[in-house]
Parts: C-alpha cells; sequence; structure tokens
C-alpha cells in the first residue's frame, strides 16, 4: 500500500510539473500550433492568456518567407470566447473570435497565385476531427494591401467592421485547420467587396458559404 501511494504522489508531482510548464511555455506552444496548421509558416506571438472565460492572444504575426513583404498578417489582438470546459465539449462552440487591428499583406503573381496559396493548401486527405462552431467572427480595422504582378503596391480602404457567422466543418477544414478555413473566408470576403479577382483555386465552394454577412 506504501509503495502504491508513493507511486501515485509522484505521478501528481510529474502531472503538476508537466503542467506548469507547459504554462510558462504557453506562448511558444500556441505559436508552434498555429504555425503547424498553416504549413509550418513562421508565427510570432508575445502574449497568450486566459482570463474572465476567454483566451486572449497578442500582436500575432506570421509570415512567409518568399514575399516581398516580411509579414502577411498581424493583429494586435485576439479573443476567443471560449471556456476551457467547452473546449472538452462535442460538438466544440465558440461564441465569439474578434480580431482586431489587423495588416493583411496580399502578393499576386503572374500565374494567377498568391503568397498565401502554400499557407492555405490542405492535402488531399485530410482527417476529419473533432466538429467545430464558431458563432460569430468579428473583425475590426482591417487595412488591406496588394502588390501587383508588376510591382505596383495598391492599398485599400480600411475595414471598420467585418462579421462573418456560424463556420464549421461544414467548410471543409477539420478542428486542427481551423485558421485556414478563418483566412481563407476572410480572404474572400475581402476579395468580393474589393472587386478583386484572384485565389479561386483555394476558395471553398461558395455554395457552402452561408455565413458570409456584410
Amino acid at each position: 500500500m506504501r509503495i502504491l501511494f508513493k507511486t501515485f504522489l509522484l505521478l501528481v508531482v510529474v502531472c503538476f510539473v508537466g503542467l506548469c510548464t507547459l504554462w510558462m511555455f504557453r506562448t511558444r506552444v500556441v505559436a508552434y500550433y498555429i504555425s503547424r496548421s498553416l504549413n509550418n509558416a513562421p508565427v510570432s506571438l508575445t502574449e497568450f492568456t486566459y482570463r474572465d472565460s476567454a483566451f486572449f492572444l497578442e500582436n500575432l504575426s506570421i509570415k512567409e518567407t518568399s514575399s516581398r513583404s516580411d509579414v502577411l498578417f498581424r493583429a494586435r489582438g485576439i479573443a476567443l470566447d471560449v471556456s476551457i470546459r467547452e473546449l472538452t465539449r462535442t460538438p466544440l462552440v465558440i461564441e465569439s473570435i474578434e480580431i482586431s487591428d489587423i495588416s493583411l499583406y496580399i502578393e499576386s503573381y503572374r500565374n494567377g497565385s498568391t503568397n498565401w496559396d502554400r499557407l492555405l493548401s490542405s492535402p488531399a486527405k485530410a482527417e476529419t476531427g473533432k466538429p467545430y462552431l464558431i458563432q460569430e467572427l468579428v473583425l475590426k480595422n482591417l487595412y488591406v494591401e496588394m502588390r501587383r504582378p508588376d510591382g505596383r503596391l495598391q492599398r485599400f480602404p480600411v475595414i471598420e467592421s467585418l462579421v462573418l457567422y456560424n463556420i464549421s466543418n461544414e467548410t471543409g477544414f477539420p478542428i486542427h485547420e481551423v485558421e485556414k478555413a478563418i483566412f481563407r473566408l476572410v480572404l474572400r470576403k475581402i476579395f468580393e467587396d474589393f472587386g478583386i479577382n484572384l485565389m479561386k483555386n483555394i476558395l471553398p465552394d461558395p455554395s457552402i458559404l452561408p455565413f458570409l454577412q456584410n
């Protein structure tokens, strides 16, 4: 009995130390998983916290080494309104995600491709994973730049607010690629609003996107 108790106590201590270590390096861990979801694109993040039943990310940057610009995407703040308890449920329901103060850089090439193609491409046979639903995605103060194939840099008017509703695994992206689902839908909406004819080869079929809202 004494040996069993010591073994149990050791397991508790090991788990506690492991959780403490994971929490200490939580920001790096989150940046790593975002990078993996975007086909190993370089990702940086200054802070990741949990408070008031929500997760908060600060100063998220995503890069693509082949682009002329160092940063493809930058957001000063991201808030995910979901509790830790909700993360264990099936389906996973996130009430809202709010992304603020965003810079988005698009580079188009003469063959019709863009600097986002590699980041948002998916394997031919993707895992289905856990079903999920993002009830509301809110983007505030979205600034978009696009470099044309001839080198011209075009700056679009700032989008003060962009809202998408009910994003789920029905987009064709499993839970471990939810970032791709979000980026593809945001890019599609931006292209529609500004009349940009790009990325048709990697954007979802409009028939499965009933949640785009003006």
